[in-house]
């Protein structure tokens, strides 16, 4: 094992691209096994084409570098051998964590062709990683030579000359004369030593490859100290004890030692030599224990140090959830997700049980999730489980998660014309499609939890009121154990449908409502069609494969302080004529903002344009709002931090906020900044079709151009004056537009006049 002399060997190599392959074996091999193998280190030997130990299945000489079959790869100091296969591949397999130094030969006809390198086998989570090294190239191997003497001495024999943590050394004959032969290319430290001399080492010597090297004369002076090293637990690197043993390895001539945690040794004192003796650390944790040598006449060694990782805590932040949380469940099989972390070392095992006192339980390797069966002596009922490290560290107490097993009520197809939806009968597990018929009324009481056992969805064609509280919300999820965006398909407002009456405050009245509610696992959360439902303090999440969370088709709904996030697909699809939309956060969606509408550029008779006010649009892929048709009033929100990978081209571009195709909305009083798109090829506000009033904003994106037209299909000029662009200096806000001035087909930007601070009523309200 190779742990102290890196600096006496070549560097590493990179990674080769004919590595592909064993990269490939090292991702299978963590990914596919049922036991996970660990310590693999892997690598090709190449050598140039032509040469006599490349691979004889080359027959193109013009390859550079080929593979060389039949080398002997070795690890110092280890059993560890492989011979390269015909492609000169090797593998070592089962390694432990720690630093080696491998060194690969083979001879021929023309000699003996080797390399030297040091590897270092990381700690994963589970044990030791894995290493891929890439293509390493077998060279010439040359040698050293050259004469050490004794000072003041005649004869020279049994000097040892040697690379620090390899097997290259050699002795000096009576005339000093030494040889170490088969040295790989590379730089390397050479050291001299002899009992009773001070050692001498040279830092950098280079062989080239097939080079004979001959260095100068050197000589030994007589040693004026002792000399000396230590060893933790016997080289190990974790330990259960803050008590460890400690070997010390002395010169003859070192007779005392001092231990101290301390470099500078304060407070420590000096002891008779011994092969061993015991030390306890102050702490958990990486420790260091350094150590002094000294001979009778009071010469000491400069500090030596050896560390060790000692962990005799149990695991922390122990939790165990069963069925991702749920507080309800109506089987009693289900599957518990269990975390538990350790502050030194890994957790390695686990004990789940029925019983606090875990009395039916026996150890089993730590998983992240287990299938379990509940008890069945109550409704109520709990799941306990402890953990322990790879040292044995043991929690005290075990974690626990407490579960009511309900049989539930289940509900499908057509429902009665007037139905009541009550906490008692929660969960209403859903087992095919429900329908609200018209002029029916379905009414759910706070905290009901409605769970889709299957792809089904919720049809109201006439009076939904979901209303829970802000502290006891209606949960409208997934049944299966481990839920996943798109288990159901949502709950659909037809056009019949109720539609909601507000008072002149906006408050809720009658008709159909959702109000704090739970949407998640669902394809689409809400789908509403030509009807007008309230949606209000609702949590949209974990949403996707359809094509938004919240739709709306010709809704005049009042859509206000929901927050919609972390959806597979985008936030908002609506109608960009009479609906409201205010006060919502949408972030970190696949997407934003959708607005559409049938004509290019205004509503229909009888239609006002949407309302965008007081929103959050927050960390969104695929930038932040879309608007293709209609005049929407988008004003007071905050537009920051979201993205696009959409790269500028001659006829598309998506904006990084905004993307605009034949609407004609008003964009004012925004704050709209740190949106960002693809280095080099992006822009805030990407306008293809259509136009914008921009005005009275603040506009500050990292993006290569604030405005930009990636086509030429408009010809009216645009109007952007009245904005804040971080400066007041035009030419530099006309270098962040790309317009008439850089296109002739294009229209212009009107910018003047700029506003030298950010508006002080941009922003939410």
């Amino acid at each position: 094992m190779y742990s102290s002399c890196s600096r006496g060997v070549p560097p590493s190599r990179g990674v080769s691209a004919s590595l592909t392959p064993v990269l490939c074996l090292l991702v299978s091999l963590a990914a596919g096994c049922p036991a996970i193998e660990t310590g693999i280190v892997a690598g090709q030997i190449v050598a140039s084409a032509g040469l006599e130990l490349s691979s004889p299945a080359v027959t193109d000489a013009t390859q550079e570098k080929v593979g060389a079959p039949g080398v002997e790869c070795t690890l110092e100091g280890t059993n560890k051998r492989a011979v390269t296969d015909s492609k000169g591949y090797f593998r070592y397999s089962g390694l432990s964590v720690g630093s080696y130094l491998l060194i690969c030969k083979r001879t021929t006809s023309t000699g003996v062709y080797a390399l030297l390198m040091p590897i270092e086998v990381p700690r994963a989570e589970q044990g030791a990683g894995n290493v891929a090294l890439g293509a390493l190239e077998l060279t010439a191997a040359g040698s050293l030579q050259g004469i050490a003497r004794l000072a003041d001495q005649s004869e020279h024999t049994g000097i040892s000359v040697y690379v620090p943590g390899t097997s290259l050394r050699a002795q000096t004959n009576a005339q000093g004369e030494w040889l170490i032969n088969v040295v790989p290319a590379g730089s390397y430290a050479l050291r001299f030593e002899k009992e009773g001399y001070r050692p001498l080492t040279l830092p950098a010597v280079q062989v080239p490859p097939g080079a004979r090297v001959s260095l100068e004369a050197r000589e030994l002076n007589v040693s004026t100290g002792p000399s000396g090293s230590i060893l933790l637990a016997g080289g190990r690197s974790l330990t259960g004890s803050r008590t460890v043993e400690v070997t010390l390895e002395g010169s003859q001539d070192a007779s005392l030692y001092m231990l101290s945690e301390s470099s500078d040794f304060i407070g420590a004192t000096w002891k008779v030599m011994t092969p061993s003796t015991s030390w306890t650390f102050s702490g958990d944790g990486l420790q260091k224990l350094y150590a002094r040598f000294s001979d009778t006449g009071g010469l000491e060694t400069p500090p030596v140090t050896d560390s060790i990782i000692v962990d005799t805590t149990p695991p922390v932040d122990a939790q165990v959830r069963i069925n991702s949380g749920m507080a309800v469940v109506t089987s009693r099989q289900v599957v518990l997700t269990l975390s538990a972390r350790d502050q030194s070392s890994q957790v390695a095992e686990m004990k789940v049980s029925n019983d606090p006192a875990l009395a039916d339980a026996s150890w089993e390797p730590f998983s992240g999730t287990r299938e379990w069966t509940l008890s069945d002596a109550s409704s109520q009922t709990a799941v306990y489980v402890t953990f322990r490290d790879e040292l044995g560290n043991e929690m005290p107490e075990p974690v626990s998660a407490q579960v009511t097993v309900v049989t539930g009520t289940m509900v499908a197809g057509k429902l009665p014309a007037s139905s009541q939806w009550t906490l008692a009968g929660s969960p209403y597990v859903v087992t095919g499609d429900l329908f609200v018929p018209v002029g029916g009324v379905l009414t759910i009481e706070p905290g009901v939890e409605v769970r889709f056992n299957g792809p089904h969805k919720l049809s109201v064609s006439g009076e939904l009121v979901a209303r829970g509280t802000a502290t006891n919300r209606i949960v409208f999820a997934s049944n299966a154990a481990h839920p996943q965006p798109g288990d159901w398909k949502g709950i659909l407002f037809e056009d019949s449908s109720t539609d909601a009456v507000l008072d002149d405050s906006d408050e809720y009245l009658r008709g159909s409502v959702l109000a704090f509610t739970e949407i998640r696992d669902a394809v689409e959360g809400v789908s509403i069609s030509r009807s007008s439902p309230l949606v209000t303090d609702n949590h949209f999440h974990h949403n996707g494969h359809g094509d938004s969370t919240l739709i709306l088709s010709r809704s005049a709904s009042v859509i206000r302080h929901n927050l919609i996030e972390q959806n597979t697909s985008r936030g908002i699809h609506a109608y960009a004529c009479d609906a409201r939309i205010v006060g919502n956060t949408l972030q970190e969606n696949s997407g934003g903002m959708y607005l559409y509408a049938y004509s290019a550029q205004s509503c229909d008779s009888g239609e006002v344009p949407a309302l965008i006010e007081n929103n959050r649009l927050l960390r969104n892929t695929a930038g932040a709002i879309a608007i293709y048709g209609g005049a929407a009033l988008v004003r007071h929100n905050e537009v920051r931090d979201n993205v696009t990978d959409s790269a500028l081209n001659g006829s598309n571009g998506s904006g990084a906020a905004f993307s605009i195709g034949f609407g004609a909305p008003v964009i004012e009083y925004n704050l709209i900044e740190n949106n960002r798109g693809p280095v080099g090829s992006s822009s805030t506000f990407s306008l293809w079709g259509g136009s914008m009033v921009l005005r009275y904003n603040t506009v500050s994106n990292p993006t290569t151009y604030e405005i930009h037209f990636p086509s030429g299909f408009l010809s009216e000029d645009v109007s952007a004056s009245s904005n804040y662009w971080g400066t007041t200096d035009m030419d530099a806000v006309n270098a962040r537009v790309w317009d008439r001035e850089d296109d002739p087909t294009l229209p212009r930007v009107i910018l003047a006049p700029l506003l030298s601070a950010p508006d002080p009523n941009a922003g939410m309200k």
